[in-house]
């Protein structure tokens, strides 16, 4: 069918290859890039994709957060990083397995701003091991 509303991916961007040790309760960034709108391709959604492990494994209904840290919105200031004190732009929450072994979690997000930093934050209730990964994955609609 002609005109059919599909899903349309851009590439995969790499905004953390092997990041430190996250300790329970706090926040880490995905330091090795942040993402400009050349990046996400000018669009608002985005897939993210999480790998990491635990050396003891986390309870289950556990979560580690993700949060945008929106930059460059007055010329080039950017907007508080992300601590337990300020959580403006929550992205959304990967759920972690309770085991030690390789997890590669999936998260679905909208709306996200035009150029930000991510952040994660550890309710896992237990250290995330060092070597972990974050991966953005732009996202729109389109017909094809």
């Amino acid at each position: 069918m002609a005109n059919e509303i599909k899903l349309i991916y851009g590439a995969a961007r790499v905004l953390e290859d092997a990041g430190g040790a996250i300790a329970s309760g706090a926040f880490a960034q995905a330091a090795d890039a942040s993402v400009s709108e050349t990046d996400s391709l000018d669009w608002p959604d985005a897939d993210f994709v999480l790998s990491c492990t635990f050396s003891t494994a986390p309870a289950d209904g556990r979560a580690i957060a993700i949060y945008a840290q929106p930059l460059d919105v007055d010329g080039t200031e950017d907007t508080p990083a992300p601590s337990s004190n300020v959580r403006h732009h929550y992205i959304g929450a990967f759920a972690p397995n309770n085991v030690t072994t390789l997890q590669t979690l999936w998260l679905r997000a909208y709306d996200l701003p035009r150029r930000y930093a991510c952040w994660l934050e550890n309710s896992a209730g237990q250290p995330i091991a060092a070597g972990w990964s974050l991966k953005i994955i732009p996202r729109t609609t389109g017909t094809v």
